[in-house]
């Protein structure tokens, strides 16, 4: 009867241990994903943010080449899509 009883707590003993395992697996496995998507976020989020900056100053320095060679803020819209208010102020901001 001992020996029984026993070997059922050391049953159960081993199951508790397995399912506290599993959680922790679990639970590590979440955060690891998670850490996983949040950083393939950012770097997606970066990259577009630089990009975006990237054109807008490439955009800012075609206008001052434009400006530079003489051409209006009328001229240097119809060509670019940007307003002339935006074109004059960039002219005026000079990098």
């Amino acid at each position: 009867v001992a020996t029984v009883r026993r070997m059922s707590a050391d049953e159960r003993e081993r199951r508790l241990a397995e399912e506290a395992e599993k959680r922790w697996r679990d639970a590590r496995g979440a955060i690891a994903y998670a850490w996983d998507e949040g950083l393939a976020k950012g770097l997606l989020k970066g990259k577009a943010e630089g990009l975006s900056e990237g054109l807008a100053k490439g955009k800012a320095e075609i206008v001052r080449q434009m400006k530079s060679s003489g051409l209006d803020a009328a001229t240097i819209s119809k060509y670019t899509g940007i307003s002339e208010s935006e074109i004059d102020s960039i002219a005026f901001l000079r990098r």
